[in-house]
């Protein structure tokens, strides 16, 4: 994967503690989520793509597959592949999880459990770190930074939880709207330099908005 490899092996030695058993990758969760049952309906498959959506009525469900084939091409171009299948679990609550928990994907079940558009918009701006974007861009990115977990845990790749989020987040902003992609990036300064070495834990727990900032434009970078 070229460049892609080498950022990734990079960040992943930068990590103050590694990730050895994790296997839960959430976004904003500040406590781990517990495994929730299936809905009882059959989910909609997603043409072209491993992944499941369910409750299949919903009318976000061909949303979330139209982003996952979306995502899916940018994926396949840096080698990554998911056979999955991988489960999109629209809810309005996610249980066990801290109180801003919008989305998390779950290794072990295949799970990736985000709040609807509706639900998101509730929160009136309440989710953190883009609070700049309307809800149904936040979603439509919040599938993206999951997934990208789940493509990763595909690959085996033998990475930290630093590593896991750079790429996570470097997706999420490069699947945004240019326009709404630069009111993120305006919400911080432009550094002259950007080093692996940025890419820490403290900056990712205290301040995540600026390590996806920083990931994005490192990943970016010519």
């Amino acid at each position: 994967m070229g460049r892609l490899g080498r950022n990734l092996r990079a960040a992943s030695r930068t990590s103050v503690q590694a990730t050895t058993g994790r296997v839960l990758w959430p976004v904003l969760c500040l406590a781990l989520l517990a495994a929730t049952a299936a809905p009882a309906s059959d989910p909609l498959s997603c043409d072209g793509v491993p992944v499941l959506v369910t409750p299949a009525a919903s009318d976000l469900a061909p949303r979330v597959c139209d982003v996952a084939r979306r995502a899916d091409r940018r994926f396949q171009d840096l080698g990554l592949k998911l056979t999955g299948p991988v489960t999109v679990r629209l809810t309005d609550h996610i249980e066990d999880a801290a109180p801003n928990c919008v989305a998390a994907f779950n290794a072990e079940t295949s799970t990736l459990d985000i709040l609807t558009i509706d639900c998101l918009a509730a929160r009136d701006g309440g989710f953190g770190t883009f609070h700049t974007l309307p809800p149904d861009v936040f979603f439509d990115s919040l599938i993206v930074h999951e997934l990208t977990h789940a493509y990763l845990e595909e690959a085996n790749a033998d990475l930290n939880r630093n590593a896991h989020e750079y790429l996570a987040y470097a997706f999420q902003l490069d699947a945004m709207p240019p326009e709404h992609r630069n009111a993120v990036l305006a919400q911080t300064g432009t550094p002259s330099e950007i080093r692996i070495g940025d890419f820490h834990e403290a900056l990712l727990g205290f301040h995540p908005l600026r390590f996806a900032v920083l990931a994005w434009r490192h990943f970016t970078a010519e």
